[in-house]
């Protein structure tokens, strides 16, 4: 099972709780339930678990996969060919793959195109086309625009 990350809401960066100062030197430590981002120290209050799941529940599309809702959050891989999307995160499992496709323009906000699903997924983000694994789509949450 993949790491969960976190999301800066100010900055877009995602990161590991593990990756904060709270995690290493505060003296309040975990009992605090606040976390702050290693980019630019905005602090946010920790995601419970339930908060998790919630997110996770309404952030489905119908078991299709063709009905999602407007403003719902979805990974790639349950979109069909050509829908356009927004970037809304990363949840790679390490950095140097988030690194990679940030290098190749996948930023949050960034729109992008799904040209095709088989036999691997493949995106246009500006003028790059990008080959995708199903593993590495499952890890890319979007907006459907």
């Amino acid at each position: 099972m993949a790491k969960p990350y976190l999301h800066c809401s100010l900055c877009g960066l995602e990161f590991e709780q593990t990756d904060t100062v709270c995690a290493h030197g505060c003296p309040m430590g975990v009992t605090c339930g606040h976390v702050r981002c290693p980019n630019c120290s905005f602090e946010f209050p920790a995601p419970g678990r339930s908060a998790r799941w919630i997110g996770r529940l309404f952030g489905r599309a119908n078991g299709n996969g063709h009905e999602i809702a407007p403003g719902s959050t979805v990974t790639l891989d349950r979109l069909r060919s050509g829908d356009r999307c927004r970037l809304q995160r990363l949840g790679c499992g390490s950095s140097g793959r988030r690194n990679t496709l940030t290098v190749f323009g996948m930023t949050p906000g960034t729109e992008m195109t799904l040209l095709q699903r088989h036999p691997s997924y493949v995106v246009r983000v500006g003028e790059t086309e990008l080959g995708l694994d199903e593993e590495i789509a499952r890890e890319i949450y979007v907006e459907p625009i």
